[in-house]
């Protein structure tokens, strides 16, 4: 996938890293309504295009499905390189900011650097949502990826 193709609107900013294991199974990625193919098994996913230069916006909702034929299994593993997202506010913990991988919320620092988090999907996706509201901004996150997958039997 070319980052280049990617506009400054969506949420989610795909890179891949180009290496010598190109997949022989369709991998794709579809990310606020666009599908495209990932075609190397290593990459980052970044909260907004400007990671590195200034805080994510307010008012977000953006999704990121990364699916694999039905044929296959996709074994899906995140490393956290950076994620700073609005801390829970108040006695109740309530998350305003915060990025749901299958279901799962993490808000604020929940995720430390160098984390490593591993997804099996036996239904060949996986899904990313990135919901911000309208007060604090953060930084964001920077995730690395890669992902294997195998025949089901």
């Amino acid at each position: 996938m070319n980052a280049n193709n990617i506009p400054n609107a969506l949420v989610f900013y795909i890179t891949v890293i180009a290496d010598t294991s190109e997949s022989e199974v369709g991998v794709y990625v579809m990310l606020d309504g666009k599908t495209q193919q990932i075609t190397h098994q290593a990459g980052t996913i970044v909260s907004h295009r400007d990671f590195s230069h200034k805080n994510y916006s307010n008012s977000l909702d953006s999704t990121l499905r990364i699916e694999i034929d039905k044929m296959h299994i996709l074994l899906f593993t995140v490393t956290v390189v950076d994620f700073k997202l609005e801390s829970r506010v108040g006695g109740s913990g309530r998350c305003y900011d915060y990025l749901e991988i299958n279901g799962t919320k993490y808000c604020a620092s929940e995720l430390s650097s160098n984390g490593r988090l591993t997804y099996v999907s036996a239904t060949g996706s996986l899904n990313f949502e990135f919901h911000t509201d309208g007060g604090i901004q953060a930084k964001g996150f920077l995730l690395e990826y890669n992902y294997g997958y195998y025949r089901k039997f």
